[in-house]
């Protein structure tokens, strides 16, 4: 039988309780608050649901706030210049038609490292239809910055991404006519299991087809990803 000597399992045990420590270390928790927004006049009825997102990790929520800041200030500014048209459009039209926008986010991923959501924005001003557009917003938190489409990806990797868009794109009814690709992707929005490519109308089809969502899992995408240390799978 082999004998160990007291300092040997004093060692082990105080290895043995780092590596418990360690491993049960608390991640900064990430949570949201919801904003709207209501304004209604002569020429334009706008309505803007959106998220802020914070931390309860003091270090994590200063990096937050510009995030923060940049949403509003950017929410704002659309409004203001979307009521502003509406103002001087307002005597030739209809006098009871109004100019519409409303804007709504979807919440893909918020975590202490990363965030991704996606904006859809309805317009209407005038003519058969309304327009509905989307955009995605990235922001690295840890690097203090917005990613955008060119940001995400290692520019060497597009023509194999193309070809899983290819793959994972549905269209039973045969109704689109162009082939997705990165370049054409109006919005691209990521989480630890899939990345979702988004397609306004007409990018891909008649308006009538309508917009295109492809989820394309995050295993087959990580080795593309130009951002460090991604939780994918997870």
């Amino acid at each position: 039988m082999r004998h160990y000597s007291s300092s040997s399992g004093l060692a082990f045990l105080v290895l043995l309780l780092a590596t418990l420590l360690c491993g049960c270390a608390r991640r900064a928790e990430v949570y949201t608050t919801e904003k709207a927004i209501r304004l209604s006049d002569s020429a334009s009825i706008v309505e803007a649901d959106y998220i802020l997102i914070h931390s309860d990790s003091h270090k994590i929520n200063a990096l937050l706030e510009g995030y923060n800041q940049e949403i509003e200030r950017g929410l704002n500014d659309t409004i203001a210049k979307f009521r502003e048209e509406a103002l001087e459009t307002k005597p030739y039209l209809p006098p009871e038609m109004k100019y519409e926008l409303y804007i709504k986010d979807s919440v893909f991923m918020a975590a202490d490292n990363f965030v991704s959501l996606r904006y859809m924005v309805y317009t209407f001003t005038g003519g058969a239809h309304g327009m509905t557009c989307f955009y995605s917003y990235n922001y690295d938190i840890s690097a203090e910055k917005q990613l955008d489409k060119k940001s995400l990806f290692k520019p060497e990797c597009t023509a194999q991404i193309d070809r899983l868009l290819e793959e994972y794109f549905q269209d039973p009814d045969g109704c689109f006519t162009e082939k997705p690709t990165v370049e054409s992707a109006t919005a691209i929005n990521i989480t630890p299991e899939y990345v979702t490519f988004t397609y306004d109308q007409y990018i891909l089809g008649a308006y009538a087809c309508g917009p295109v969502e492809i989820n394309v899992p995050a295993t087959e995408l990580k080795d593309f990803l130009e951002i460090k240390d991604f939780p994918v799978g997870i």
